[in-house]
């Protein structure tokens, strides 16, 4: 285990809500910030009485070296995940789909040898 394992399972952790540290560098920043996460400080509860008021700065954030502590909504990140999820089979089906064409391109170009070409990808539907 990591330093930021060990002073991620110190923080007294609030129903509905997930952590995890942050790069903090502005684009970063910016677009955790669009996607709903708020950047813990002094005065949150998950922090008091913790040993991660040892990294505090002094505008009262937390952090580690280039990393600050984020927390995010249960809901939103329910949210982020589904898009996410959406977004990678959207390109796995077109990496599929791509195959599929060289594959009908190939034996197009073989003419009538193209009887011992077989496809890399299966029709799952």
């Amino acid at each position: 285990m990591g330093i930021l394992d060990d002073l991620a399972a110190q923080i007294k952790k609030q129903p509905g809500r997930r952590y995890r540290y942050v790069r903090l560098d502005p684009e970063n920043v910016s677009r955790k910030k669009i996607e709903g996460y708020e950047f813990l400080r002094k005065e949150d509860p998950e922090i008091k009485g913790t040993i991660l008021e040892q990294h505090m700065t002094a505008d009262g954030q937390i952090k580690v070296g280039g990393l600050s502590l984020a927390r995010i909504s249960e809901p939103a990140a329910r949210l982020k995940e589904k898009k996410n999820e959406a977004k990678l089979k959207s390109r796995l089906n077109l990496i599929q789909q791509n195959y599929q064409k060289a594959g009908e391109d190939i034996k197009r170009a073989l003419g009538p040898s193209h009887a011992a070409f077989k496809q890399i990808t299966e029709d799952k539907e």
